[in-house]
């Protein structure tokens, strides 16, 4: 289950599994309730996400797409090296932040 938190005038949300086509639809409504709500800055820390598949990528760019519309931004954080070279060969790091784990 995704967690969520404000810090400053960010939300953060921690997906609390994989984000696998089975698995998305808990954090595709936190980021809807957010967005409906009037979030701005989004971040998505990837910590315990070790697999993205296409339906997850696909949530995120989606997510990308309805904040910059409405005038925000969306991060994407602590995402490990396999997952950094996933978005990397997409190039999606160049439409949104997207930062390794330290």
């Amino acid at each position: 289950m995704a967690t969520t938190r404000k810090k400053g005038g960010q939300t953060i949300i921690r997906p609390g599994k994989d984000l696998l086509a089975s698995a998305v639809d808990d954090l595709r409504k936190k980021l809807l309730n957010k967005l409906e709500k009037g979030s701005k800055e989004l971040i998505i820390d990837l910590a315990r996400v070790k697999m993205v598949d296409p339906v997850g990528l696909g949530l995120l760019i989606a997510a990308h797409n309805s904040l910059e519309n409405a005038g925000g931004t969306l991060a994407i954080k602590n995402v490990s090296e396999d997952i950094y070279e996933i978005f990397k060969v997409m190039r999606l790091h160049q439409y949104f932040e997207v930062r390794q784990a330290i």
